[in-house]
């Protein structure tokens, strides 16, 4: 059975907080995405804020979506001509850990 808040909401917004995708949706905090980009949690404040990156607000602190981060990532080196890479961070390690 579908919560109040479900029914109250029309069909694009249950899609928009329920989407059927596989995907797991994982966001990342300033300091691990900055750890993740090896560059500094004001540097990434400065991209956000001129709108360079993806980002939005929970509870007044940034996160970022990993999925989002990964495409930014990917479009950079196709704008630099780098050769396409997979994630640096190997997937299931967390930041900082070897």
């Amino acid at each position: 059975m579908a919560s109040p808040l479900l029914k109250s909401m029309d069909g694009w917004e249950r899609g928009h907080f329920m989407d059927n995708s596989t995907e797991t949706l994982r966001l990342l905090t300033l300091p691990q995405a900055a750890a993740l980009l090896h560059v500094s949690v004001r540097t990434l404040h400065r991209m956000i804020h001129k709108h360079e990156l993806p980002a939005f607000k929970v509870g007044g602190q940034w996160r970022l979506r990993e999925s989002q981060l990964t495409d930014w990532i990917e479009r950079r080196q196709q704008l630099a001509g780098a050769p396409k890479a997979g994630p640096a961070w190997g997937g299931n390690d967390e930041a900082g850990q070897s």
